[in-house]
Order: C-alpha cells, then structure tokens, then sequence
C-alpha cells in the first residue's frame, strides 16, 4: 500500500461525504459536507498533486450544491414527484391548518376531536373515503427538534411524514403512495451529514476517537513509501 493509494481512499470518502451533503433533505442541506469538499481539494492539489483530480472535485462539488439548492423538485431523489399520488385506505378526514399543514383523521379520531371542548379555528376538515386517491404536487421539508421530515404536498393539501409514513397501533396502515417518496440510497447518504451532532453528543469519546485516528494516520504515513 503506498502514499496515493490512502490518498485516493480519502478522496473516495469525501466523495461519499459530499454526496450525502447533496441528497440531504434535513435543515443542513449541503452545508455539513463543505468540510469534506475543502478537503477532498486540498488533497487533489497537494497530496495527489493532478490539476485534473482537483478540476473534477471542483465540478463535483459544484454539482452537489446545485442538487442540493434544487432537490425539492428532483425526481430521481423524490420519485413520487413523477405522476406520484396518495391512496386513503380508510374512511376519514384531511385536517387542514392555517399554516398549510395537515394530517388524515379516522372518523372515530373526529368523533372524539368533536366531543371535546375545545374548539380550533385554524383548522379545517374535508371528508375523505377508502379508494379515493390524490395527486401528489410537491413535496417540503420540516425539521421538528432537528428530525428531518418530508411532507407531501397534495392537491387537497400538505400531508406531513407522520401521516404518510406512519401506521397507526390501533387504525393501521392509513395512506399509501403509489411510488417511494424519498429513494433509499439517497435517505440512507443524507445520515452522514449527522457526523456533527454525534461528535458533539459524544464529545469527550469523540474528541478521543478522532485524535486516536489523526495519530495512527501520522504515523502510517510516516512509514509508507512515497509512491
């Protein structure tokens, strides 16, 4: 194993890095994977030394960022974006907010919002029956306590992850789709722009961690040889 061949590893890695940056649906966005980019340039330039290497990480970058700025209209990474739609499963209601946001209600789940007393004037309910199904017109994006939803937005309205991706103990599975929402292997990619909130939430065995690998790597490539 020589010096390139761990250099080109590295490479690989950001790679990884940065696409994960660009197929992130989370708040971040691409933003956790700029250090990866600067990186992957830095050894383009002087460990590898290839004006060639370093022009294709420039343009790779590039393109990751523009995914990213236009992923909510991207159907290779939200398939249900291509003539997707929604299929209600159960007789129900779509429950409206001011906001724009909403959800699926059983009947008995509004039967029991009815009985209670108190009464919300920014919200909204429309019946719905089992078969009926609903265009799907974009998707959009919420980050409740840092936890990176997908919301569908219909032609009755905006159906947030907990209602399209949830099946309930007691009513079951409520709403399907026709198509997947978000492509596995890009939901699976977006987790590495986590790497921050795991350093930082294990901090001291993180530090640690890290520090262990920096040392090994100095000294691995202290004893390699150069080509």
């Amino acid at each position: 194993m020589t010096r390139k061949v761990i250099w080109i590893a590295i490479l690989f890695i950001c790679y990884l890095f940065i696409v994960g940056g660009a197929v992130n649906a989370g708040f971040s966005r691409f933003a956790m994977a700029v250090p990866f980019m600067v990186i992957a340039l830095l050894v383009s330039i002087f460990s590898l030394r290839s004006a060639k290497i370093a022009a294709v990480t420039i343009f790779f970058s590039g393109l990751a960022i523009f995914t990213s700025l236009t992923i909510a209209k991207n159907p290779i990474i939200f398939p249900i974006l291509d003539n997707g739609k929604i299929i209600i499963l159960q007789d129900g209601y779509y429950e409206r907010f001011s906001d724009g946001s909403g959800g699926f209600l059983s009947t008995e789940e509004k039967e029991w919002v009815d009985s209670g007393t108190t009464v919300f004037d920014d919200v909204s309910y429309m019946p719905v029956k089992a078969g009926e199904e609903f265009k799907v017109k974009a998707v959009s994006f919420s980050a409740p306590d840092f936890n990176s939803q997908v919301n569908i937005v219909t032609e009755v309205g905006q159906l947030s992850e907990y209602t399209w991706n949830n099946v309930s103990d007691r009513y079951g599975k409520v709403i399907e789709t026709n198509k997947s929402v978000y492509v596995w292997w890009a939901e699976k990619l977006s987790f590495l722009m986590y790497w921050p909130i795991l350093l930082l939430a294990n901090f001291p065995i993180g530090l640690i961690v890290i520090s262990v690998i920096f040392a090994l790597f100095l000294v691995l490539m202290k004893h390699l040889p150069k080509k």
